[in-house]
């Protein structure tokens, strides 16, 4: 990589722009000045080229030169086109098994026919376009329903709607497609139960689909046709009935530990730019390979988008009859453009070819990469179930959206999605993890984006990425972590030091802070007690077998001893920082907990988490950063299931008036705090339902405690400190602790224990 450019391959005769760059620009590396300009991601000669030569990248044949291109100048659709191309398919030569990976378990929804789901939903199919407006007023009307929001572990009532189903054959592939997709839909694991809505007269017919077998094992399944049940109105009504009967069985299914050999994810992408082939999708690729080597099941697809690089998934093929069956599946879209007048080269978009896509073949290497290293293992008609376990192939349209629901028909409970110019479709009953390709539209999308790849340029490395996608993929299987709102903040500030400006990050809790809490603490722990207050906050509650979500899991203390010494089955640490959350994983990897603690960044705002999905939510002095006590005690009662605890300790004040010296330690603190008085918690927690609410006050335990933690600062453990962050910074923070004493002597300060739990 050069200052401005980056080079893919030695045998490639093009790079890369990394930025808009004008014309008489000389990019470090390229040996000569633009004479043009170049747009960020597209392709600048590095040479000239001749008419009819090709032109290669990642090492391989995109296209051929239309024109003379000069040394140095824009290489785009003005003088590259596609050109004549042949590949040997070389069917299995390149299949090398993975080494295999230790294996991780996630949280699902365990089916009786062996399947893990990663969601709940309940789901209205149609058989017939003309259902689908009834579909969608009955799940509107199932959303204001008060009894069906009363049922818990729903996480929402899905239409599944389509614009066919009548006006065709009832025998040819369309038809036959047609089932495949409804019957797969039916039987996804991400539903808890499906309501199967006809019209009466249509070519898809009800009994039909009904009489071709068991569509769902657990046999949560029930069907109506309007013209049966009387017409639009009396459909809704009878429909709801059914709903409350289906949402109590539904609701019946709780998350339990499983292998991530279960887990079956789509690789996607869509609004491609030039960066896709360099960033997010190899590194995609990566967690694929990560996943497939623990037994898991990942999916690639979009036919027409892997035309030109299909021989080197032919040459990844695990036997003969795989590799012919991709070639057949090619050689029926080539088929198919010919007999309606099209070509293979028509798919990149408008979008793809400003973000510097020119050729299919271009497009289609880039890709490729989501799909790794993995030997291809099966390929798959659209929406055909996908049965063997490893990387696999299902063949589709080059439109995502369509792509999407076949892979969802397949299986598959996760999407993973690439995108360079911005795609912000979701895709239920699958949640769908974004991945940027480069950090302009990540910052400009943030909300829309789960992950930023676009740092790969900056020096992130492929398998690191790789590793923190197959995070989001685990941890998302409990829940999207992107911002739903702005209901509340979660907001952390920072000590307000005196040198923050040693500091590179600009995080509030940076490497030096956390060890120097750490220190006075204990590692992985950013506030007072350590472990043995973790315990003392459970008052021996057993949570053995038990589903934990930690709110503000710092750096990773709280989340060990909450498995480890306390049995949790699983952890769900969150955070707002970078910092502590890259802190946290690393001491649970140490710890060899990986398979039972997931760790993520999260947003300000509610919980992304659906209802019902914690037996235990647990917070130690975190929920201190957010103001807003009632909607946050609101989003608790909402991810507990029945019967689930709050355990918590928290930083509250005496009384709402603060006197001058209270004031003067928070500034001291300079941390976002929004503390409460007993009295706001006890509130929030009646209005938010709970039940046998206990507050404690730690006050006492504290006072005697911090001024142990000082005499410590001046004494050993200072110095010990010193080595690592600086005697001033030291001194700065014993200045803040002789602040905080004399309000925890008045009891303005006030470290308490908070319980609650949900009826």
């Amino acid at each position: 990589m050069a200052n401005g450019i980056i080079r893919l391959n030695g045998a490639d005769n093009v790079v890369i722009a990394l930025a808009d760059l004008a014309a008489g620009a000389r990019p470090e590396g390229l040996g000569g000045d633009l004479p043009g300009p170049v747009p960020r991601g597209h392709k600048i000669a590095t040479r000239a080229i001749t008419k009819g030569e090709q032109v290669v990248r990642y090492g391989q044949i995109i296209g051929q030169a239309t024109t003379d291109i000069p040394a140095f100048a824009h290489v785009h659709s003005h003088n590259l086109g596609m050109g004549p191309h042949s590949d040997d398919y070389a069917i299995g030569r390149d299949c090398r098994p993975l080494a295999p990976q230790k294996p991780r378990d996630f949280m699902g929804f365990h089916r009786p026919d062996g399947t893990v789901g990663t969601r709940n939903y309940l789901g209205i199919l149609t058989s017939v376009n003309c259902s689908g407006s009834v579909a969608r007023f009955i799940a509107e009307a199932a959303e204001r329903d008060p009894v069906l929001a009363a049922i818990p572990g729903i996480d929402g009532i899905v239409p599944i709607v389509h614009q066919t189903g009548c006006g065709m054959s009832g025998t040819n592939e369309g038809y036959q497609t047609l089932m495949r997709t409804l019957k797969g839909y039916a039987r996804n694991p991400n539903f808890g139960g499906i309501l199967l809505v006809g019209l009466g007269c249509e070519v898809m017919q009800v009994p039909d689909l009904v009489g071709q077998g068991r569509l769902r094992p657990d046999g949560n399944f029930r069907y109506m046709t309007i013209q049966g049940e009387g017409g639009t109105r009396a459909t809704i009504a009878r429909a709801l009935g059914v709903l409350r009967e289906m949402a109590q069985v539904a609701g019946g299914a709780k998350r339990a530990r499983a292998p991530v050999s279960k887990l079956m994810v789509g690789l996607q992408c869509g609004g491609s730019d030039g960066y896709s082939g360099i960033t997010a999708n190899p590194a995609l690729g990566h967690a694929s390979d990560l996943l497939v080597a623990m037994g898991g099941t990942t999916i690639l697809s979009e036919t027409p988008e892997i035309y030109g690089a299909e021989h080197l998934l032919t040459r990844r093929a695990v036997s003969a009859e795989v590799g012919e069956r991709l070639i057949e599946r090619i050689r029926w879209w080539e088929d198919y453009t010919a007999r309606n007048e099209g070509e293979m080269d028509n798919n990149p978009s408008p979008g793809n070819k400003r973000g510097g896509l020119t050729t299919i073949l271009e497009k289609s290497l880039g890709a490729v990469a989501k799909g790794g290293t993995a030997p291809l293992a099966g390929v798959y008609k659209f929406a055909e179930p996908v049965t063997t376990p490893g990387f696999t192939y299902m063949d589709s349209p080059g439109y995502d959206p369509c792509s999407v629901t076949g892979q969802i028909a397949s299986g598959a409970t996760i999407i993973v999605f690439t995108t360079g110019r911005g795609s912000v479709s979701g895709y239920k009953p699958s949640p769908c993890i974004k991945l940027a390709t480069n950090s302009e539209m990540y910052g400009r999308m943030k909300e829309d984006m789960d992950i930023n790849c676009g740092d790969i340029l900056d020096g992130v490395s492929i398998e690191s990425k790789g590793i923190e996608i197959l995070q989001k993929i685990i941890s998302g299987s409990l829940g999207r972590t992107v911002p739903f709102g702005t209901t509340w903040l979660w907001r952390r500030g920072i000590r307000a030091l005196a040198d923050r400006s040693s500091d590179v990050s600009d995080e509030h809790y940076p490497p030096r802070l956390i060890a120097m809490l750490e220190a006075v603490w204990g590692i992985g722990f950013l506030s007072p007690g350590g472990a043995a207050e973790v315990a003392r906050v459970l008052e021996g509650r057993d949570l053995k077998g038990k589903s934990v979500l930690d709110i503000g899991c710092g750096a990773g203390g709280i989340d060990v001893a909450l498995a480890k010494a306390h049995g949790a089955a699983y952890v769900t640490g969150i955070d707002v920082e970078d910092s502590v959350i890259s802190h946290a994983r690393a001491l649970v990897a140490r710890q060899g907990l990986a398979d039972r603690i997931g760790l993520a960044k999260v947003a300000p705002g509610p919980l992304p988490f659906p209802p019902g999905t914690f037996d235990v939510v647990f917070s130690k002095d975190s929920i201190v950063h957010i103001p807003d006590k009632a909607a946050l005690m609101a989003e608790v009662a909402r991810v507990l299931r029945p019967g689930g605890w709050f355990l918590a300790s928290d930083w509250l004040i005496g009384t709402d008036d603060i006197s001058p010296l209270m004031a003067a330690y928070i500034a001291a603190e300079g941390l976002d705090f929004g503390m409460a008085t007993p009295a706001r918690y006890r509130a929030a927690m009646e209005g938010a339902g709970m039940k046998d609410i206990a507050i404690t006050s730690r006050n006492e335990w504290y006072r005697h405690e911090a001024r142990t933690e000082v005499a410590r600062m001046k004494g050993e453990t200072g110095k010990n400190a010193a080595i690592l962050v600086g005697q001033d910074f030291v001194t700065h923070n014993i200045g803040i602790w002789e602040r905080m004493i004399p309000v925890l002597d008045t009891g303005e300060h006030c470290p308490t224990h908070l319980a609650a739990r949900k009826p």
